[in-house]
């Protein structure tokens, strides 16, 4: 609560300063609810009912801290706002998407980005983490849903900061490292992301951090 009430004070701040034209925030989910492990739950297969019940919860928590965070920023006047939405481990990737699109698909007003000429940008968007061998994979699963949802989905393409973190995890807890073994590996899938994403321009809106020339 603390965390999501400092995001409404700073969206208050920046939106009184004079010479301000934008306000980019980024958030993780993890910031804005306690005992954030249990969402790891969320319509799993195989969760009990307590663990089902105990990660709804969790997710309307941050349902409700991100619609507050919204409503404030759709609030503010003369300025262009949006919200990135930024990964952590690869446990909460799946969740962390979906919640996106259900809060896309349950606040159709709320989302858009009424300084757009296009009316179908969004002003909360994703990151996609190049490191996991899947990334393509789920770009092609979030062009699908953004044609059926007619949405243009801001995607911030990045490399991946927990690679230490993910291979050594999967080693000790004996499944495949949801990450690829070695740098140009990563380089070259970051490449095919890219080309992805820049051929269906239509679908997205992208911004790509790497230090690589």
């Amino acid at each position: 609560q603390n965390y999501r009430n400092y995001y409404l004070k700073v969206i208050d701040f920046l939106a009184d300063q004079d010479g301000i034209d934008e306000i980019n925030l980024s958030i993780k989910f993890s910031a804005l609810v306690y005992g954030f492990d249990q969402v790891k739950n969320y319509k799993r297969e195989g969760a009990s009912a307590s663990e089902l019940k105990a990660a709804e919860a969790k997710v309307r928590e941050i349902k409700d801290a991100l619609t507050q965070i919204l409503q404030k920023m759709d609030r503010v006047s003369g300025k262009k706002t949006f919200l990135r939405i930024d990964l952590e481990e690869f446990a909460y990737r799946d969740v962390t998407d979906e919640i996106f699109k259900e809060i896309v698909q349950e606040n159709p007003e709320l989302v858009k980005d009424r300084t757009s000429a296009d009316s179908r940008d969004l002003k909360v968007g994703l990151v996609v983490q190049a490191y996991l061998r899947d990334s393509l994979a789920k770009l092609e699963e979030l062009w699908v849903w953004a044609q059926e949802h007619g949405v243009r989905v801001p995607i911030r393409l990045v490399k991946g900061a927990y690679w230490k973190y993910e291979r050594e995890l999967a080693a000790e807890q004996g499944y495949p490292s949801p990450v690829f073994a070695f740098r140009n590996s990563t380089n070259a899938n970051f490449v095919k992301c890219s080309e992805f994403l820049i051929r269906h321009i239509d679908s997205f809106k992208t911004a790509f951090g790497t230090h690589n020339i």
